[in-house]
């Protein structure tokens, strides 16, 4: 739980409790813990952040009472973590149990509760406030919690030397008993007893005038903290009417379709998006049933799977990921969508995206490759595209010079198929990365060898960046090279053991061979006549 929140984004966050010398420390291990995680406002309120309720017996009381009645509770007095003030503060809880329900029985209750929301009140600054700005009568407030021990009764003010009401003289103060969270308090408002004497005076009659002001008091501030109250509630609905506007101009702007139903598949809203994508106007959706917005066939499946939800609050598809389905227009079209469903209480919530260019553009890309693979087939030359040596993908012809197919070579280095002489070059040219053609042999997988020309070139293949090696079988050219060899030399012999002078010449006149008999009869050897014009210089 603390790693999740420090992933969260609470830095060094932990459990911690007050140590009897009122020191923030580690929390000690028990059985349960309660540790504050959301704090609003979080300024002046940190070491609140973390702390274990469960470690204070006042705090761990009222959360049992709360989780157990399922009501609102309120603590006795405590010093707040967070307290830099002298004054009281009480914490008051509401559970929160699974699926926003609320559990019959304490077992059930107890077996469902996630955890709590809590307000704090700091009894100083609020009565302060209000006493302040209302302190054109000389009284003082008291707030004691009967339901506390005597000696541990007073809440308000923490610097009064009386500790419970008793204490008050009854003759000068006018209380009232109220209900907060599962406890009893009374409110006591009271003259000062440097007043006491004008009253024992006076007595009925300032008495009753007493009562009349302080009653008058009451009233004031009962209706002014409900003035303040009213233009809370107005502000807090006027920014709600405006946080709807904002979210609603956003749902209009975005190109999805944006679509929510009830548990009986029925449409609530609709976007603007939804209603250009599917061709209805809004007023033709709302209140429509969700399945106007697929093709017959999916009607059943939909059905199903919708029911199987309701009985069992179960679906792997809910939030979890997009699915890819079929979708029908008001036309009678139908066309590909994306669609993520989430669901938040009684409301299913839909954002479909039309992918019909996307799958027009996957198509294309398919047909493409499609065409390449049959190129890439056909083509004589071999062809081996590799990532570090290591083979990614091979045609037919590059397996056939190999003696296997292009399965069974996927996934193995070159160098297996490279005679080993040749290695060095190879590497040397994978890592510079050299163009010019190259002369080595492949290991046939009889073990045979065949003689090939290798040429290496950067390529883009399956939109990743890699090497592709051009191999040529040159077997044939081998034979016709030592063929011709053969030939040239059978000519030489031929001409150097030819009884008469031999003179051979190119296109231009020019001297290219000169036999012996030749020297014999001129006295010039081949070395003085070679690339000399024979016309003119020997005729």
């Amino acid at each position: 739980f603390e790693l999740q929140a420090r992933i969260d984004g609470l830095t060094g966050y932990h459990f911690t409790e007050k140590s009897t010398e009122g020191v923030m420390v580690a929390a000690a291990r028990r059985k349960d813990y309660f540790p504050v995680y959301f704090v609003e406002p979080l300024k002046g309120n940190e070491a609140a952040v973390g702390f274990d309720l469960a470690s204070d017996p006042t705090r761990l009381e009222a959360l049992n009472r709360a989780r157990d009645t399922g009501q609102v509770q309120a603590t006795a007095r405590i010093t707040l973590v967070q307290e830099t003030a002298k004054q009281y503060g009480i914490l008051v809880f509401q559970p929160i149990y699974q699926n926003g329900t609320s559990p019959e029985t304490v077992t059930e209750r107890r077996l469902q509760l996630l955890g709590f929301a809590l307000g704090v009140l700091r009894l100083g600054d609020i009565i302060g406030v209000e006493a302040k700005e209302h302190n054109d009568t000389p009284m003082e407030i008291f707030i004691f919690d009967e339901t506390a021990p005597l000696g541990q009764q007073l809440l308000f003010p923490a610097q009064s030397k009386v500790q419970n009401y008793d204490e008050l003289n009854p003759e000068l103060c006018l209380s009232i008993p109220l209900q907060v969270g599962g406890r009893v308090w009374k409110t006591a408002q009271c003259l000062p007893e440097y007043h006491a004497s004008y009253f024992a005076h006076h007595a009925t009659s300032s008495l009753a005038l007493f009562t009349g002001l302080l009653i008058t008091s009451l009233l004031v501030l009962y209706q002014l903290t409900q003035a303040k109250q009213q233009l809370t509630t107005q502000a807090i609905l006027s920014r709600l009417a405006s946080s709807k506007e904002h979210l609603r101009q956003i749902m209009d702007n975005v190109e999805d379709a944006i679509i929510t139903s009830d548990e009986a598949g029925i449409i609530q809203s609709v976007n603007r998006a939804a209603c250009k994508i599917f061709g209805y106007s809004l007023t033709q959706l709302v209140g429509q049933p969700i399945k106007i917005l697929m093709p017959a066939s999916s009607h059943k499946a939909h059905d199903k799977g919708f029911n199987h939800f309701i009985k069992t609050r179960q679906a792997t598809f809910l939030g979890k990921f997009r699915v890819e389905a079929i979708a029908r227009r008001k036309d009678g079209s139908e066309f590909p969508v994306d669609i993520s469903v989430t669901h938040n209480e009684q409301t299913f919530i839909a954002v479909i995206t039309d992918i019909s260019l996307r799958k027009e553009i996957e198509l294309e890309k398919e047909t493409v490759q499609q065409r390449m693979r049959e190129f890439f087939n056909v083509t004589l030359e071999g062809l081996f595209f590799h990532k570090e040596g290591i083979i990614i993908d091979a045609n037919e012809s590059g397996a056939r010079l190999l003696g296997t197919s292009p399965a069974e070579i996927i996934g193995h280095s070159l160098f297996d198929y490279i005679s080993p002489e040749y290695h060095a070059h190879a590497n040397e040219c994978m890592q510079s990365g050299c163009i010019e053609p190259w002369e080595a042999e492949l290991i046939h997988k009889d073990g045979s060898s065949t003689p090939v020309e290798i040429q290496n070139q950067e390529a883009v293949y399956r939109e990743e960046s890699m090497r592709v090696v051009a191999v040529r079988n040159i077997c044939e050219r081998r034979l016709a090279e030592q063929s011709a060899r053969s030939m040239a030399i059978e000519l030489a012999q031929l001409i150097d053991t030819a009884n008469a002078p031999i003179f051979g010449i190119d296109s231009n006149g020019l001297l290219n061979e000169w036999n012996k008999n030749a020297e014999l009869i001129t006295g010039y050897g081949k070395d003085e006549v070679v690339g000399r014009n024979l016309v003119n210089d020997f005729i």
